[in-house]
């Protein structure tokens, strides 16, 4: 099976998610990670996805400008769409969303791709 995980962190720095991670990998699972980064963070290893977490992504007077006049619920919505179009294009099987607040651009991936969403059950329906 193919599983998409989303995540705004490397996976080694959340346990749980690791621990998963891993076990699923152990059990013949392909995994893809998306992950959500800060535009002046060190690009990650490869093989990860990135998703920048601002647009737009430039710097300066009118990148700084643009993006204090954007609306907080645009920005959120906005970058929700960008990490479900990221994690639809694996053409994942299934989606697992670390932070809750991923879960849903996971929603919206498996809706675009036909697949099914994999919650912890602290995560709302």
């Amino acid at each position: 099976m193919h599983i998409c995980v989303l995540t705004n962190r490397p996976l080694d720095e959340v346990p749980a998610a690791r621990v998963t991670v891993g076990a699923l990998e152990r059990a013949g699972n392909t995994l893809a990670e998306v992950r959500v980064v800060s535009p002046s963070a060190p690009s990650p290893p490869s093989g990860v996805i990135t998703v920048p977490s601002r647009v737009p992504i430039g710097g300066g007077k009118a990148g700084s400008l643009i993006r204090r006049l954007q609306p907080a619920t645009w920005r959120t919505t906005d970058l929700e769409r960008r990490v479900a179009q990221a994690a639809a294009e694996t053409d994942a099987d299934l989606f697992l969303p670390v932070p809750t607040n991923l879960l849903g651009a996971a929603v919206k991936a498996a809706e675009h791709a036909g697949g099914a969403v994999m919650r912890t059950p602290a995560q709302p329906d």
